[in-house]
C-alpha cells in the first residue's frame, strides 16, 4: 500500500548556482531554502485558487519579487561574507524575524536532537498542512568514509548530498519504506527516509543536531 503527500501549489526551489557571488555559491543554500519558504507560503492561496502545478523551474522564473525576498533574507545573517554557511538555529531565528516583519503568523524552530520517530511525524505534519519542511543534510554524512545523502532522479542515481539544505516537497509511504521528494538546485530529487536517517546518526547525538528539519508551527 502507497500513500503519498505532496504540496498543493507549484514546487520547486531555487539555485544558489544562478548567482555570480562565490561565497553565495557555496555557503547559500539555507538563505536559498528560506527564501523558497517564503515565497511559497505568500503565494500559495493564489495557487489555490487557480489549482495549478509549476515546474522547478518556477522560482528562478519569478523574477523580481523571489530576488527581493532573497536579498532580505541573506543580508539578515551577519556572517553571510564568510564561508560557514548557516546552522540551523540561526536558520530558525531569521525565519522568526522576517515571519514578524511580514505579519505572519507562523513561527519555527529548529528540529533540535529530534528522534527518528518525531522527525518523521514533523515532515508528514508540515506536508499536510502545505508547508514545505527544510531539511539539513550534515557534515556527518561525509564521516567515515561516507560519501553523503544518494539521490535519484527519474529513477536514475543523481549524485550525493552532504553539508546542504533541500527542501522536503512531498513524501512517499511505501511498503519498503519512506521515500522523500526533494526540491534543490532548481531540480527535484528522491532519497529514502531510512538513508537519511542513517546519516544522522554520525557523529552520535550531534549528528541529530546538525542534520535535522526546521518545524513551523
Amino acid at each position: 500500500m502507497r500513500e503519498r503527500l505532496r504540496l498543493i501549489g507549484p514546487y520547486g526551489a531555487g539555485s544558489q548556482n544562478d548567482f555570480d557571488d562565490m561565497v553565495f555559491q557555496h555557503s547559500g543554500c539555507g538563505v536559498i531554502a528560506l527564501a523558497d519558504l517564503f515565497f511559497y507560503l505568500e503565494q500559495r492561496e493564489k495557487w489555490r485558487e487557480a489549482g495549478e502545478r509549476s515546474h522547478p523551474d518556477f522560482f528562478r522564473q519569478s523574477g523580481v519579487q523571489y530576488r527581493s525576498e532573497l536579498e532580505k533574507l541573506w543580508h539578515s545573517f551577519p556572517l553571510r561574507r564568510f564561508e560557514l554557511g548557516v546552522d540551523g538555529l540561526s536558520l530558525a531565528r531569521s525565519f522568526n524575524r522576517r515571519a514578524r516583519a511580514l505579519g505572519s503568523p507562523f513561527r519555527a524552530r529548529w528540529g533540535s536532537f529530534c528522534t527518528a520517530e518525531a522527525l518523521r511525524r514533523a515532515i508528514y505534519s508540515m506536508l499536510q498542512r502545505d508547508i514545505p519542511v527544510i531539511l539539513s543534510v550534515g557534515p556527518g554524512f561525509a564521516l567515515e568514509g561516507r560519501r553523503g545523502l544518494p539521490l535519484r532522479r527519474h529513477g536514475a542515481s543523481a549524485g550525493e548530498a552532504r553539508d546542504h539544505y533541500m527542501t522536503v516537497v512531498g513524501l512517499s509511504r511505501r511498503a519498503e519504506g519512506d521515500v522523500l521528494l526533494l526540491a534543490s538546485w532548481g531540480e527535484l530529487y528522491e532519497a529514502e527516509f531510512s538513508a537519511y536517517l542513517s546519516g544522522r546518526a554520525h557523529p552520535p547525538v550531534f549528528g541529530t543536531l546538525l542534520s535535522s528539519v526546521l518545524i513551523i508551527e
